[in-house]
This record gives structure tokens, sequence and C-alpha cells, in this order.
């Protein structure tokens, strides 16, 4: 016997009380910001993250309620940018020294990926650094920390035996951590004004890091615009 009729369910799936719960809230977010202008899809963006299309519909649904993106998906104002730059972590792991671009030792074990920048993963300069590289309002002088983005935890694991650790920050010539989502070390750049032959991580991770600091950081990002290539989120 079949019984063809329609039966309400008994509970309803929970709604996202937050959007960016979650490793995959800060993915969907952080692709948003990227490209702020677009009208994003929820099976584009969610092959493009590397997420189902039912939990990207839930965060998209849980930033429209919130009022950061629009009907269309599209990054309404600075809001978005600074709620991620509350969940964005900052614990890094100081190095004894810095590895060398052309030490072909260290190229492989260490997966710094300098010749791939568009193809495959690697370390991505950030934070200061980075910042001056991108014309921002910031000082940086030779010899002053590096800090990078690696892709997973066992290059940090792998960075601290074959480089050291230092002792105290102060006494660190680099600092690694975790890319919290896999765009940091997958969209790395190339400037010409980087004298330091390193892969920048995205002018938007950047400004994520100076984020952190509410007085000097907030200062610079006041008065730092990218260029035409990237759009100002925050």
């Amino acid at each position: 016997m079949v019984i063809d009729a329609q039966v309400e369910t008994v509970t309803e799936r929970a709604t996202r009380s937050h959007a960016l719960t979650g490793k995959a809230g800060l993915e969907v977010a952080t692709a948003l910001l990227m490209q702020p202008e677009r009208a994003a899809a929820v099976r584009e963006l969610a092959r493009e993250v590397g997420r189902s299309p039912s939990t990207v519909s839930e965060i998209l649904a849980a930033l429209r309620r919130d009022g950061v993106v629009d009907a269309r998906n599209a990054v309404s104002g600075t809001d978005l940018f600074w709620q991620v730059a509350e969940h964005w972590p900052n614990r890094r792991v100081h190095l004894a020294s810095l590895p060398s671009p052309g030490d072909a030792t260290l190229i492989r074990p260490l997966r710094l990926g300098l010749d791939s920048t568009g193809n495959e993963p690697g370390w991505a300069l950030t934070d200061s650094a980075a910042a001056a590289a991108y014309g921002a309002p910031v000082a940086f002088r030779s010899g002053q920390v590096l800090d990078f983005f690696v892709p997973d935890h066992s290059i940090v694991r792998r960075a601290t035996t074959l480089l050291g650790a230092a002792a105290s920050d102060r006494q660190a010539l680099a600092t690694v951590r975790v890319a919290p989502v896999p765009a940091v070390v997958q969209h790395r750049v190339d400037v010409d004004a980087n004298h330091l032959e390193w892969p920048l991580a995205h002018p938007l991770f950047v400004a994520l890091d100076l984020a952190q600091d509410t007085g000097r950081g907030h200062e610079i990002l006041d008065m730092w615009t990218p260029d035409e290539r990237w759009t100002r989120v925050w």
C-alpha cells in the first residue's frame, strides 16, 4: 500500500544564530569581501569555498538578516569587514631565523611556493611589511620581523624544527600562523613595489591583520586605499 500525502515536519531545521560562527562563516564572508560588488550565487560561492550549498545558503541568509549584504548577496558598507576582524585569529609562532628564498633545501620541505604564486598554496607575507609594499602609510624598516601565513599546521611544526623557535618575540626574525581561510594562501599577490621577494597576502587579509591593532592599525586603515585592482571594504 502506498499513501501519497503531504506531512508537516515535526521540527524545523535550526537557523544559524551568527553568520561567522565556525570556519565556514569566515570562508564565505572573506570570499564576499574579496569581490564585494558581485552578486554571489549560492552554488557558485559553494564551489569557490568548497562548502555545501546548504551551508553557504544558511550563512548568506544570516548575513542578509544582519544587513551586511544586500538581496543580491553583494557587500553593503564596511560592517562585514569589521565583524570578520573581530573573529580574525592573530596567534603566531615566533621563529629564530628566516628562510631564504634562494635556499633550495627549504623550498620544498616548507612549501614556500615562491615560483607558483597563482597556481598552488604557499607562504604569504602579511601585516606591516605587506601593507608597506601595497603603499599603505606604515613605516617598515630593514630587519623588522616578517609575518607569514602558511597553508597548514604541519608547515608550522616543520618551520619550527628547521628554523628554530625564538626565545621571545623580541628575538624573532619571522612569525608563522596557519591561514584562517584557504584563500589567504591560494590568492597571493606579486607587486613591483615589493622588494622583499615574498608573495603578498591579498590586501583584504593584510587589512584584517592591521585591524587587530585598535590604535595605530586603525589609523593606517583610515588612510589606506589600495589601488584600482582592489576595492576598499574597511
